[in-house]
Formats: structure tokens, C-alpha cells, sequence
């Protein structure tokens, strides 16, 4: 099968190649050199697992990659055209797909879904559409604030008006957006008031 290195991260490659004739894209988890050999190979095999278990429960339910096949350090997926939602630039046509992912990420919560790196680089733009991309952080909770953490995330990386247009799509699903949102404050005021303590106490 010949592969062909799109880009490469702290703990995968993701390569482009074909899959039974259709145009796919593999995530395959390096070998870590500093880690035991057992220890490595249970690593990346049971992170694959997950993240490929994690596709499996939202396929249907949002737009994602097709999951094709998994191997023990490799998930064989869809290959998407477009672009990541981070490279856009700010406008209506943007500010439609962060309101539509609001949307995916309430129904992931609703779920019991964490992405765990919910951003606009997380994103991938075609068309009218966009899909969720990269579920190697995700994993299942029904924390409050674990959910709390993926607004804050998408927050610290859009405008103040974009959010806005994250967030109504994601109250029109959530299920519970009023706590999630509350928690979400609440985790702002701790970090700045952190913030402060920290630079009290370098000042004393």
C-alpha cells in the first residue's frame, strides 16, 4: 500500500493512501523509543482502540471521517477534501460551521462523548458542510465540567462573536447547557483568580 505523509504529530503520523480503491487517510501511532517495547505496544493499542471505538459510537449521529478499518496502531478513515475550519477566514460562511459544530458537539456530550480538543483546527470545511475531525484526546464521560473544558477550548480560539454563533447551536441540542455553561464560568473565574494569586505572590 503506498502511503503518503501528510503531517505529523506528538503522538501520530497521518498518512494519505487508498483503502479497497477509495481515497483514505491512515492514523498510525509511532513507536516511542523512550518507552518499554510491552509497554509502547499496549499504549498504542489501546489509544487506537479507543479513539477508533469513540468514531464507531458517533457514526450517523454527526458528520466524521467513515471508519474503513483498524489495525493495532492504525485506523484506516475517510479521506475528506476542504480545509481545516482554522484556516478560514472570519465570515458568514465560517460562523455557519461553528454554529452546525456546536450542534455535533452537544449531540457528542449528549452522548457521553469528550472530544478533548474541540477547536476550529479540529474542524474540516467542504462546501456547506463540516465535519469533526481527530478524536485522539476524546474519551467517554459524563463529567460536567470534562464538558466544560471543550466550550472553553473553542472559546479560547474563536472571537467573542463566533462563539456566540458556537454556542446557539450547541444550547438548541444540549442537554444540559445551562450547568455546562454555568461550570464553564466557573472554571474562567478559577483561572483568573489563579492568575492573580500567581502574580501576588511573585510580587511578594
Amino acid at each position: 500500500m503506498v502511503m503518503e505523509k501528510i503531517s505529523e504529530g506528538a503522538e501520530a503520523e497521518i498518512l494519505r493512501c487508498s483503502f479497497l480503491g477509495r481515497p483514505a487517510i491512515a492514523k498510525r501511532r509511532a513507536r516511542k523509543e523512550y518507552r518499554t517495547a510491552s509497554l509502547d505496544n499496549y499504549l498504542r493499542s489501546h489509544r487506537t482502540r479507543m479513539e477508533a471505538n469513540i468514531m464507531a459510537r458517533l457514526s450517523g449521529k454527526i458528520r466524521l471521517p467513515v471508519l474503513f478499518a483498524v489495525s493495532s496502531d492504525t485506523i484506516y478513515m475517510e479521506y475528506l477534501g476542504g480545509r481545516r475550519l482554522s484556516a478560514a477566514k472570519p465570515g458568514k460562511w465560517a460562523a455557519l460551521h461553528l454554529e452546525q459544530a456546536g450542534r455535533y458537539l452537544a449531540v457528542m456530550h449528549n452522548g457521553g462523548v469528550a472530544h478533548g480538543d474541540f477547536t476550529p483546527a479540529n474542524l474540516m470545511a467542504y462546501g456547506k458542510m463540516v465535519c469533526v475531525i481527530d478524536f485522539g484526546l476524546s474519551y467517554f464521560t459524563n463529567s460536567i465540567e470534562d464538558k466544560a473544558v471543550d466550550l472553553l477550548l473553542m472559546k479560547r480560539s474563536v472571537s467573542k462573536e463566533a462563539f456566540a454563533g458556537f454556542m446557539r447551536g450547541y444550547e438548541s441540542l444540549s442537554s444540559g447547557s445551562r450547568a455546562i455553561r454555568a461550570k464553564l464560568s466557573e472554571i474562567e473565574l478559577r483561572g483568573r483568580y489563579q492568575s492573580r494569586t500567581i502574580g501576588v505572590a511573585g510580587q511578594a
